[in-house]
């Protein structure tokens, strides 16, 4: 009997301590996370739009902001102190400060020229740059429209240990709306606009096969010849209703190209305008039937334009037509183009 008391002692003491422990346990994982291991990171940009603050768990990576942008100048990298800070591999430990490092326009291209109080940019230098995101305004304040002919040709010769271009991300400030002449030809960076594109040279983008979504502006007229050749990346293209003139070539061996939006003042569409377009499935023409559609004159047979007539062509109306035929297209408020 006394050997059961002494057993049944141990095992409310067992319990008391289990209790004890789950209790303190408990009381763990409720604990939040001491203020001291919570840092903040400032970012300081010396003249362009500084990013906000943000907080950081000690030991955890920083969100990338998105690039400033400074008159005169383009980004390259956030340093910390004298050292380049990797997002993607350093960790914060205390509170901490990014300050921009800028290359200026001038070390970039060759020359920066004043037309009509305008700046172009011409003859981009070959740099380490892995993104380089082009400001609205020279460093005296003129504003950037346009890039001149060629501008960039060459600039995938710089390479680095395995023979990969450094340059992958190009961005056109919002004030950009001309490009020259093969300007872009061959680059195969990712290109964007930020603006709306108003004049093209021949060429502009030929063989940019890292070209995502380009806005053309009203009051353009035509799409020259080879502006889009073999922009492989290339998935849709609103032409505008002032084009009245789509050039031979002009979107040659765009394979991804899968949705055009062709505006109704278009009425000329040349040879092999569409050739090697063999992902195009959907023409969403602003015109009102088949009747304006069939009035445009497309260059056919073996030349080129095959993919252009063979795509679902839908037709603009503002309400729903009186037949119900899936054939005419709206943008709702959202938006988003749908099917009457």
């Amino acid at each position: 009997m006394k050997g059961l008391r002494i057993l049944a002692m141990l095992t409310a003491l067992l319990c008391l301590v289990s209790l004890t422990a789950c209790h303190k346990k408990g009381e763990e994982d409720t604990t939040t996370v001491p203020d001291s291991s919570i840092y903040t990171v400032s970012f300081k940009t010396g003249g362009g739009d500084d990013p906000e603050s943000v907080r950081v768990t000690a030991g955890s990576p920083v969100p990338e902001p998105i690039p400033p942008v400074k008159d005169g100048y383009v980004f390259k990298a956030w340093l910390h102190g004298t050292s380049e800070w990797h997002f993607s591999l350093d960790k914060v430990t205390s509170d901490i400060t990014l300050t921009a490092q800028w290359i200026s326009l001038g070390s970039l291209f060759e020359s920066i020229e004043k037309t009509d109080e305008t700046g172009y940019l011409y003859t981009y230098k070959t740099s380490s740059l892995i993104t380089l995101r082009l400001p609205d305004r020279t460093a005296k304040g003129t504003p950037i429209v346009g890039i001149a002919d060629g501008a960039f040709a060459g600039a995938d010769q710089n390479v680095d240990a395995d023979n990969v271009p450094y340059l992958k991300y190009v961005m056109l400030g919002k004030g950009i709306t001309h490009v020259g002449a093969e300007a872009f030809a061959g680059c195969s960076a990712e290109i964007r606009a930020e603006g709306e594109l108003l004049m093209l040279g021949e060429g502009a983008f030929a063989g940019c096969t890292g070209l995502g979504e380009i806005r053309l502006a009203e009051g353009m007229t035509a799409i020259p010849p080879e502006a889009f050749a073999g922009c492989t990346g290339l998935e849709e293209i609103a032409i505008p209703c002032s084009v009245q003139t789509i050039e031979e070539n002009a979107f040659e061996g765009c394979s991804s190209l899968k949705t055009v939006f062709l505006g109704s003042a278009v009425s000329t569409v040349k040879d092999s305008a569409f050739v090697d377009c063999e992902a195009l499935e959907e023409v969403y023409y602003y015109g009102a039937d088949q009747a304006a559609f069939d009035a445009i004159e497309i260059a056919e047979g073996n030349n080129g334009n095959t993919a252009l007539l063979q795509a679902a062509l839908y037709f603009y109306a503002e309400e729903a037509p009186a037949v119900d035929d899936n054939r005419h297209w709206y943008v709702n408020e959202d938006g988003r183009v749908r099917i009457w």
